[in-house]
């Protein structure tokens, strides 16, 4: 990006931050900087937060209607700034890698200093000056298309009041599959319902307790949320405001038979979700789920009996299992995936 300069007292930061900190970079921030400001060089890096690198070049000093480019490699983990189109500042072994999240920030001279003012382009406009070879805008712009993206178009949440009777929950923004409720001002236990059970099949996700059916709570699923048609408490009970995560998969499901176990399947490949159903055989056996890839993370809940919610999570391998409703640590189970 470039900076004009448009008084002589110019500090132009290059300040890197973490998203926890705030617009200047204080607290655990590591930054690096081209300025003039008195009792400095031209050229700094950030002693504390954190901050490493090496000054290769100590810069020059800036008048009014200068233009400073700056230039951040995270491949070599450098910072090369340019004066009008020559490099007068550069640094070397900057500990990118560190932080989560790095930012352009930008600060007004102190401490008796004239207040600087500049301009900032990040490509929203022309250059004044030819970029080097391979250097992109920072901009969004230059980030490779998402996989998906909207993300809502597959998942979105929804917050409404509950009133004991008969209402419509809309601003889902598509026809839910999987709809899980969650009262915010009460202690109801998060409530489960999906198309391929049907929308009075309930079950809780803090309870190990068997699947219920509810005909007084969800009726439909619709075209932009859900209807409800009654007092239950864990959806609509009368003042109680609730959370709606709701999913997108494949509407109500279809026989899936790529496993041993016949199963049946609504799936959204897209966004990576799927709703199974299927009888186990307490042997080895393999589901088909419909995504077309392995699955990162499977939340499995017996429904006619009481049992544990049981979820897997690539990142904890495939013998350790968590509980869904409880709130110990991941464990060996070996039997189960």
């Amino acid at each position: 990006w470039e900076d004009t300069v448009t008084n002589s007292n110019a500090w132009i930061t290059f300040n890197p931050w973490m998203e926890t900190e705030n617009a200047y970079g204080s607290g655990n921030a590591a930054f690096f900087a081209f300025y003039n400001y008195s009792g400095y060089g031209p050229v700094s890096v950030g002693t504390g937060y954190g901050a490493t690198g090496t000054v290769q070049e100590q810069g020059v000093t800036l008048s009014a209607n200068d233009v400073v480019t700056t230039v951040v490699d995270f491949d070599n983990n450098t910072i090369a700034f340019y004066v009008n189109g020559t490099r007068n500042g550069y640094i070397t072994g900057c500990n990118f890698s560190n932080w989560d999240i790095w930012s352009p920030g930008f600060a007004i001279a102190t401490g008796g200093a004239t207040a600087t003012t500049h301009t900032t382009n990040f490509g929203q406009q022309e250059f004044q000056y030819t970029p080097v070879s391979g250097a992109k805008p920072w901009s969004t712009a230059e980030l490779d298309a998402p996989e998906i993206a909207n993300p809502s178009d597959h998942f979105n949440v929804v917050l409404y009041t509950g009133n004991g009777g008969t209402q419509s929950i809309t601003g889902v923004g598509f026809n839910p599959d999987l709809v899980w409720c969650k009262s915010r001002n009460s202690n109801y236990h998060g409530a489960l319902v999906d198309k391929v059970r049907g929308a009075t099949k309930y079950l809780y996700s803090s309870l190990a307790i068997a699947e219920e059916t509810q005909t007084t709570a969800l009726s439909t699923f619709d075209s932009d949320g859900f209807s409800l048609n009654g007092s239950f408490s864990n959806v609509n009970n009368n003042n109680t405001t609730y959370v709606a995560w709701c999913w997108k998969a494949g509407g109500s499901g279809s026989n899936n038979t790529d496993g041993s176990i016949t199963s049946t399947v609504s799936a959204n490949p897209s966004a990576g979700f799927s709703i199974v159903t299927y009888t186990g055989t307490g042997a080895n056996a393999t589901v088909g789920h419909g995504l077309g890839v392995a699955p990162e993370m499977v939340i499995i809940k017996r429904r006619n009996l009481a049992a544990n919610w049981a979820v897997y999570h690539a990142s904890q391998g495939p013998s350790k299992v968590g509980l869904l409703d409880y709130d110990g640590p991941f464990g060996t189970q070996g039997n189960l995936y």
